[in-house]
């Protein structure tokens, strides 16, 4: 199972699930949000990494452990960068079997407007863990209110 979990920059989290069952994507706190990921659940680990935060003078390193999760994809936002995520489902169909099949897409990526232009760079998480890497929307949905920053 792949669920995401925002890292802020003062070391603190809010997991997809949290305590109570559902965090939410609308209360990721944005103004402190400097990476986020794709944890999928059903892999067992013990491993560890380091991140480098930079405040605008000095660069601020941490360690962070994941027990029992493994990160399969992060994202890491520089300033001015804002979180795009959707999960679309989409239909698998077998063509030997003819068999259909539901199937999920992480998009997970981020926007940001340099020079009045809209940047984008988006990321297709297939449930495997393969990942695809695009410039843009095709067909943009409509960003929430609280993905506007």
């Amino acid at each position: 199972m792949l669920v995401w979990k925002a890292y802020y920059s003062d070391g603190t989290f809010l997991d997809q699930y949290g305590v109570n069952g559902k965090s939410g994507y609308e209360n990721i706190d944005r103004t402190k949000l400097f990476m986020f990921a794709i944890i999928d659940k059903t892999v067992v680990t013990d491993e560890s990494f380091a991140v480098a935060v930079f405040d605008g003078k000095n660069y601020d390193t941490r360690r962070m452990v994941n027990k029992q999760e493994r990160i399969v994809f992060r994202l890491h936002f520089e300033e001015g960068q804002r979180l795009i995520y959707r999960i679309i489902g989409i239909k698998k169909l077998n063509v030997r079997t003819l068999e259909e099949r539901d199937n999920h897409l992480i998009m997970v990526g981020w926007q940001q407007n340099i020079n009045g232009k809209n940047i984008q760079s988006l990321n297709y998480i297939n449930e495997d863990g393969s990942i695809e890497q695009t410039g843009k929307f095709v067909n943009p949905p409509a960003l929430k209110e609280y993905e506007l920053g």
